[in-house]
């Protein structure tokens, strides 16, 4: 099907006229081919030909299904999530804390 400029004006008009209607029914396209995108975007994850494109894919089914992992948080001191775990684990005490500890 090919589009003509007297369709491209008309759409344009309608836009301008109407931005809400024009939202609305592009809105209404996308659901109505939301089931067809989903499983085109399914055979891309299984049967795509480049590893990335599968990989690309199976991606982004995940994000939309799972949802995106979400960024971790720095601190309010910017240190790693793990540095206030396994700081005083793995750091050999200051001499300072070693004789705090010869008095207790």
């Amino acid at each position: 099907m090919e589009i003509t400029q007297e369709d491209l004006d008309r759409a344009i008009q309608v836009f301008t006229a109407d931005p809400d209607t024009y939202a609305k029914a592009a809105e209404h396209a996308f659901r109505k081919n939301a089931k067809a995108a989903a499983e085109e975007i399914a055979k891309i994850a299984l049967y795509a030909e480049s590893d990335k494109t599968r990989l690309d894919a199976c991606k982004y089914i995940t994000d939309r299904v799972l949802g995106r992992i979400k960024e971790r948080e720095q601190t309010s001191n910017d240190k790693e999530p793990w540095e206030g775990i396994f700081g005083t684990v793995t750091r050999e005490p200051t001499a300072e804390e070693r004789a705090s500890q010869t008095k207790h």
